[in-house]
């Protein structure tokens, strides 16, 4: 509302409000920092966005028009320039910018070490991030409003920003860093034109005048940033390395060409819109119109000069990288100086804006892509995507938005070489970034075969979305608000990008539904982004590929592990030594089936049973005294089912005369009315056994399954036959036996006649 004010009505004065802002600020009262981010926002119209799109991140690395075209630094106001002005104006008659630039950094620190005592986590957390963008607010704003030699003018040196101010490094460098920017750009133009033979001179010779520029303007401020640090930093790398780091910006590396024409091509169709347009006049029509081509005509000529400033700016680069990491031993390469580089330059850095946070991930690459001597990029990735967890518990909700921006634009990098042989071939293979094996005096890279090949470099590429998954992983299913918030925000952040892998799609979709289910009814906000990152994940489960696409898996083949499930005679049991040794049977499909022991058992069977026939087959022959019948003397062979065998149904039976009236014992156990039925019902089940028996062989032969469930459990005594002349014996076995059951019954009736007639 106060801002409001301020804005509408121009007899208001802003001084008084901006020396009350400033004396909170003294008395470390944080929260009045959003009074100054209100009152900055609706009189300029320069607003931090809380997260800005991949288009406006683009056109942030462009220069000043298309900034104001497509960044969206100013929000939709008609005419904010009169009311920015007056803002100017009060800021710089009260002589406030630097003591509200150095009270507004000062606050970063104060608000994480005093407001904590007070007041809840979640709350700090908030004041911290408005901390943070109020001072990039306040920066760019006065970028925008003040003329680049105002600018100069007002900021002290990098030095007095450090000691006398006591901001740190990077909250100095972003204050300063446009006026190194303009002190280089100003001091090349006007050497240009000083030059009558600027334009005879060739590419090397114009590149030579731009370092002598830059070294002559970059040597103070690399000695103010060497007394800054520790020595122990300063071992690891040059201050060469950091000064031209904190010094360069996003707009210095890349040229978005892709902003410059579609903004061009929008002003132009927006031109020709406005001459067919019935709501204006004739006049203003035509004077519109010309507004838009002039826009178009700048844009074009506004990113020719960006592109020739980012060519000098690389040309510098390469002369640069030979001293950025000059060690004299290689004990202290790799991993040491890749953590300090980490740790004091990129992730700080990273943490400031989301310009910065692509500035950093764009630095890492171009490093690597210049082939810079001593410095690993593969081991670089790997301390960054195995080392998230830390980061990510410690950021502020901000934070970590302009984290996972970084980690979004180096998956982008480390995936692009991962998708194509022939992109990897080109920017890694003898790369120095890419060397596995570091010998002395061989550190340029050029031995092939101490760099890692593109297969071994997906499997890394695995690890690493490993490695980012068990970080997410344990900051889901921790207890912890700031985790469990930041590992939703990390992952929305780098969705396009991660996962790609079906597995880890369905692990975390599972684990995230579990926590929004979790967090129902009970902390509504981490309800909400989990439901929301939910949506756009199964949105992205069309572009999910299996493991086996994304790198190469070799195939273990498993070792011959002896099985239980075998066929037995209707009942499983495990396989003995001597059941192992047994002959396989290779089905019609190539199958193999393991036949247990009683396949040899039923061939000692079938051979007992050929001497049981050979017996059968022979009439019973009955020896009795002529003219007598039924005496004493009588042989009577034994039947089935008395328990004869091929011995038994040779020996004689002497049968006594029975007592008158009695039955022999024997002839009592012939009866045909118990154990003939028993009999016919024993070869009923005999019978169907036999055929069941069978039909598991045959299934056997043409690889069938080995796993089956027998009907008849518990039967110990089941025979197997093994050939196809089986099934023509058992079918004359049965008829013998019927031959053999009519024989029985015939003495049996011979028998009782007799008894009858003694």
């Amino acid at each position: 509302m106060v801002a409001q004010i301020f804005a509408k009505y121009k007899s208001i004065e802003i001084e008084p409000m901006l020396h009350f802002v400033k004396n909170q600020l003294k008395a470390k009262k944080s929260v009045f920092l959003l009074v100054l981010k209100e009152i900055v926002q609706k009189m300029s119209g320069v607003e931090q966005g809380d997260e800005i799109s991949t288009v406006q991140l683009e056109a942030m690395a462009g220069g000043e028009l298309l900034r104001s075209e497509a960044a969206g630094f100013f929000n939709q106001q008609r005419n904010p320039r009169k009311t920015a002005q007056r803002l100017k104006d009060a800021l710089v008659e009260s002589k406030l910018i630097v003591p509200l630039c150095s009270l507004i950094a000062q606050q970063l620190k104060i608000t994480v070490y005093r407001e904590t005592l007070h007041v809840e986590a979640k709350l700090v957390q908030a004041l911290y991030d408005q901390c943070v963008d109020t001072f990039t607010q306040f920066g760019n704003f006065l970028v925008t409003v003040l003329s680049p030699e105002e600018y100069k003018n007002t900021i002290p040196s990098l030095e007095e920003l450090c000691e006398e101010y006591g901001l740190d490094l990077g909250s100095a460098s972003f204050l300063y860093r446009p006026v190194i920017s303009y002190s280089i750009n100003s001091t090349w133009e006007s050497t240009m034109k000083a030059n009558k033979n600027f334009r005879s001179m060739s590419q090397s010779e114009k590149d030579d005048l731009y370092l002598s520029i830059t070294t002559d303007i970059m040597t103070p401020v690399k000695q103010q940033i060497q007394a800054r640090l520790p020595s122990k930093v300063l071992d690891e790398f040059s201050p060469q390395f950091l000064a031209t780091f904190w010094t360069l910006s996003y707009s210095d590396l890349y040229v978005p060409t892709g902003s410059y024409s579609r903004e061009r091509e929008r002003a132009k169709k927006a031109a020709s819109d406005v001459l067919h347009s019935s709501d204006m006049t004739e006049a203003k029509r035509k004077k519109e119109s010309d507004r838009l081509n002039s826009l178009a005509d700048r844009l074009d000529a506004e990113g020719v000069k960006q592109k020739e400033h980012v060519e000098r700016v690389m040309a510098r680069l390469n002369h640069e990288k030979q001293s950025w990491f000059d060690y004299g031993s290689l004990n202290k390469y790799k991993t040491e100086t890749v953590v300090n580089i980490l740790s004091q330059c990129v992730i700080p850095r990273s943490l400031l804006s989301e310009a910065d946070a692509a500035y950093c991930a764009k630095l890492l690459e171009l490093i690597h892509l210049m082939k810079t001597p001593n410095f690993a990029s593969l081991i670089c990735f790997d301390r960054l995507f195995c080392d998230i967890t830390h980061t990510i518990n410690s950021c502020s909700e901000y934070e970590c938005r302009r984290f996972g921006r970084f980690l979004f634009m180096s998956l982008q990098t480390v995936m692009r070489w991962h998708g194509d042989k022939a992109v990897y071939e080109r920017e890694c293979v003898s790369y120095p970034g890419f060397v596995t094996k570091f010998r002395a005096g061989s550190q340029s890279g050029s031995d092939s075969s101490s760099h890692i090949d593109f297969e071994n470099y997906r499997h890394v590429c695995h690890k690493w979305h490993h490695k980012i998954f068990k970080a997410i992983l344990l900051g889901i299913e921790s207890k912890m608000y700031v985790a469990v918030r930041n590992s939703l925000i990390i992952l929305k952040s780098i969705l396009d990008q991660f996962p790609v892998q079906y597995p880890f799609y369905v692990n975390l979709e599972k684990k995230v539904e579990d926590l929004k289910n979790r967090e129902k009814g009970k902390r509504d906000d981490l309800f909400t982004l989990s439901q929301s990152y939910l949506g756009q994940l199964k949105l992205r489960k069309p572009f999910m590929i299996r493991e086996e696409a994304f790198h190469y898996k070799p195939k273990v083949v498993p070792k011959a592990v002896p099985t239980t499930d075998v066929v037995t005679n209707g009942h499983q049991s495990p396989i003995t030594k001597k059941e192992q040794e047994a002959p396989a049977l290779s089905g019609t499909n190539g199958k193999e089936v393991t036949i247990k022991k009683e396949v040899k058992d039923s061939k000692k069977s079938d051979r007992r049973d050929e001497k049981d026939k050979s017996t059968k087959t022979e009439a019973p022959k009955e020896k009795r005294p002529k003219g007598e019948k039924g005496e004493e003397g009588e042989i009577l062979p034994s039947g089935p089912g008395e328990g004869g065998d091929q011995k038994s149904s040779k020996r004689r039976h002497v049968l006594k005369p029975s007592k008158e009236g009695a039955e022999s014992p024997r002839l009592k156990k012939s009866k045909p009315s118990q154990h003939d039925d028993d009999y016919e019902e024993g070869m009923i089940e005999e019978k169907e056994e036999k055929k069941r028996e069978r039909k598991r062989e045959r299934e056997v032969e043409d690889g069938g399954e080995s796993k089956r469930k027998k009907d008849a459990e518990g039967k110990s005594s089941r025979k197997t036959g093994t050939t196809n002349g089986a099934d023509s014996e058992r079918r004359s076995e049965k008829k013998e036996s019927r031959d053999y059951d009519g024989e029985k019954r015939g003495h049996s009736k011979s028998r009782k006649s007799g008894d009858k007639s003694r």
